[in-house]
C-alpha cells in the first residue's frame, strides 16, 4: 500500500482530490492486486501486463459519473469499483465513431419487433438483414426498408411471404412473356 501511495502522491492535483483519493485508497485496500507482471515493453514504453494479471488503476470521476456507478452497485450488491471494472471489461473495445447502444426499453421493442430476444449486436443486425433479404432458388436478394414499408401498406390483409410470393412469380412470369 505504501507504494501506491507514493505514487499517487506524485499525481494528486489538490488536497482536496488527495483527501477523496485517500478515502477509496482506504475503501478499495481489498481490491488491490500484487504487482502486475509486465510481459514487455512496446516501442513507445508502453507497458504490455499479462493477460491474466489484474491491474490496480486509480481514476478520478466526477461526482455525478460516481453517482451513477454507486446506484448501480447498490442495486446489483457490489461495490462501485466491480461495476465499473465489469463495465470497462465489456465496453473496453468499443472503438465506433458512431455506437449504438439500446436500453432494456428499446432492446425490448426491438426484440418486440423481430419476434425473437436478442443477446448482442451482431444477432440484431444478423436479424435485421435476414428480415429484409428474399431468397428464390439459393439466389439471395435484398429488398431496401423503404420498399419493404410500400410492400406492407398494400398487403391488404395477406401475410408479407404471400405478397412476395406472389409478386415475385408474377414479375419472372411477366419478365418471360408468360403474362
Amino acid at each position: 500500500m505504501r507504494n501506491l501511495e507514493d505514487s499517487l502522491a506524485r499525481r494528486r492535483p489538490s488536497k482536496g482530490l488527495q483527501k477523496v483519493v485517500t478515502q477509496l485508497d482506504v475503501i478499495s485496500e481489498d481490491l488491490l492486486p500484487d504487482e502486475p507482471e509486465i510481459t514487455e515493453l512496446e516501442e513507445d514504453s508502453t507497458p504490455k501486463y499479462a493477460p491474466n494479471s489484474y491491474v490496480a488503476a486509480h481514476i478520478v470521476i466526477s461526482g455525478e459519473l460516481a453517482n451513477i456507478f454507486s446506484e448501480l452497485a447498490a442495486k446489483e450488491g457490489k461495490r462501485m469499483e466491480e461495476v465499473i471494472s465489469e463495465r470497462l471489461y465489456r465496453t473496453a473495445r468499443y472503438d465506433a465513431a458512431k455506437p449504438l447502444y439500446f436500453n432494456d426499453e428499446e432492446r425490448i421493442r426491438l426484440e418486440a419487433v423481430c419476434g425473437k430476444n436478442l443477446n448482442s449486436a451482431s444477432e440484431a443486425v444478423e436479424e435485421l438483414e435476414r428480415r429484409s433479404t428474399i431468397s428464390v432458388e439459393g439466389i439471395d436478394i435484398h429488398l431496401e426498408p423503404r420498399l419493404l414499408m410500400r410492400i406492407d401498406s398494400r398487403r391488404f390483409g395477406l401475410s408479407l411471404e404471400e405478397v412476395v410470393r406472389r409478386e415475385v412469380v408474377y414479375g419472372l412470369e411477366s419478365f418471360v412473356g408468360m403474362r
